[in-house]
């Protein structure tokens, strides 16, 4: 029968048994906040863009495939572009690493531009920041991120 016991659980649980739900059959996306973007020119990067087929997700097939553009110029997060310094190793994700040559700022210390070359027989173990970025294309599609935080404020 019903037990009078209270039964509290922690949200974590919840949250960790519906990834493992979500995870093999949720399609992903990429996605770069459009206020605040950096454009990365790689000077050894394609002259023409192409395309690579890859996994949308590295262990579940399932979750289908995805068409990844690789250009010359490429688009990186705001907070990314503040992190790196000129000289460092950085990872572009699902593409290889580069070398940030250069970066430069505004008045305001906002970094507003930056170069730097891909090194793709560098280890992607070896470098601290792993980058989401986008290629510069007329392709991309905007889109609107409501972002609701912690809808439950109770730890159980």
């Amino acid at each position: 029968g019903a037990s009078k016991n209270l039964n509290l659980m922690e949200w974590d649980k919840l949250w960790t048994i519906n990834k493992k739900l979500v995870d093999p059959v949720c399609p992903r996306h990429t996605a770069v906040v459009e206020e605040g973007r950096v454009l990365l020119t790689l000077t050894n990067g394609p002259e023409t863009p192409f395309v690579r087929i890859l996994p949308r997700h590295k262990k579940y097939e399932g979750a289908g495939q995805k068409a990844t553009t690789y250009t010359k110029r490429i688009w990186v997060e705001k907070a990314d572009a503040s992190a790196m310094s000129a000289g460092e190793e950085v990872t572009l994700m699902d593409w290889g690493n580069a070398i940030i040559n250069e970066i430069q700022k505004d008045q305001d210390e906002n970094v507003t531009l930056m170069t730097g070359v891909l090194h793709l027989e560098g280890s992607v173990k070896t470098t601290k920041l792993k980058l989401t970025w986008l290629p510069e294309t007329t392709e991309l599609v905007n889109l609107s991120l409501v972002d609701l935080d912690y809808l439950i404020t109770k730890k159980k």
